[in-house]
């Protein structure tokens, strides 16, 4: 991994001094550095994340660099899926650090890092990649909810209401990516923090984006979002979670119900008029997906 970190650092310097904006978000690519991190995947594969990354670098320094090596990753190319799986597990360790990511944060002098709105612009960029990455259908999606829990779990995230957001998020996403309606018109927005009446039509867009993919990459964006919970829900301080993690279960088994008590009318909707053989509608389609989640392993860990 040194090499990788140094391969990384030199990178992140040379990007930095750049006076250009796309050089900031050219996509990344460095085989010899993919080609290692597959080694680590192998490790990793045979002795189990949680040992390998314990030998995993751990300083201040490569925070940066290896969020802007995931920002810059072309997420299109299936065959460098090791690197951002790798990576991910990197960063997990790496925001056990106890330090203030404000004072690492090189994007509040010059906006560096996407969505950056000048008030902590690498914690937007690592929760929104992560988000995104919950919807992977591979390993990649289980980092990225360990990464997503390591970093929402520390203090000063709840202190600033990034892990309410999340809470808030989560119901929500489950409630779109289902077909359901979370039947919540109180929740938080995503990323403006503001209530729900002032952004319905946005909220709304979202969940019909969402009913409208397809139904795999709706069940795994709802897996990622289960494992995100149960990973925040072992790693948080329970006096952290106690007003938050009850309150987004129970908006979770809300939506979980809501589904199963349409799923009898669903797969008979979507059946032929011979009453064999037909293919189950987009309906059916999503109960079916609600009942497989009510006897998740997964919620039975929340």
């Amino acid at each position: 991994m040194s090499r990788v970190r140094l391969t990384l650092r030199a990178w992140h310097e040379s990007r930095t001094a750049s006076a250009t904006v796309f050089a900031a978000f050219r996509v990344y690519s460095n085989p010899i550095v993919h080609r290692l991190l597959q080694v680590v995947y192998s490790l990793c594969k045979t002795r189990g994340y949680k040992r390998v990354i314990k030998l995993f670098p751990h300083e201040v320094a490569d925070v940066e660099p290896v969020v802007q090596a995931l920002v810059c990753n072309d997420v299109g190319d299936h065959g460098t899926w090791e690197t951002r799986y790798v990576l991910l597990l990197w960063l997990s360790i790496l925001f056990l650090i106890p330090f203030d990511l404000n004072h690492v944060d090189s994007s509040l002098g010059y906006g560096s890092f996407s969505g950056s709105d000048g008030q902590g612009g690498l914690v937007n960029s690592s929760i929104d990649l992560c988000k995104s990455f919950l919807s992977d259908p591979g390993v990649v999606r289980d980092a990225a909810a360990v990464c997503l829990s390591r970093l929402l779990t520390r203090p000063d995230m709840y202190s600033n209401g990034r892990l309410g957001e999340f809470m808030a998020w989560a119901p929500r996403t489950l409630a779109g990516a289902m077909g359901g309606d979370s039947g919540n018109t109180d929740e938080v927005v995503e990323e403006g923090g503001e209530g729900a009446a002032g952004d319905e039509p946005a909220a709304a867009a979202s969940k019909h984006s969402l009913s409208a993919s397809p139904l795999s990459s709706r069940v795994f964006l709802a897996t990622g979002t289960f494992t995100a919970l149960v990973e925040i829900a072992k790693h948080g301080h329970r006096d952290m979670l106690v007003g938050l993690l009850g309150d987004a279960l129970s908006k979770v088994l809300g939506v979980v119900s809501t589904l199963e008590e349409s799923c009898g009318a669903g797969v008979e909707g979507g059946r032929g008029k011979d009453g064999s053989g037909g293919s189950i509608d987009s309906a059916g389609a999503s109960a079916l997906l609600g009942q497989r989640l009510r006897g998740s392993p997964l919620l039975r860990k929340l």
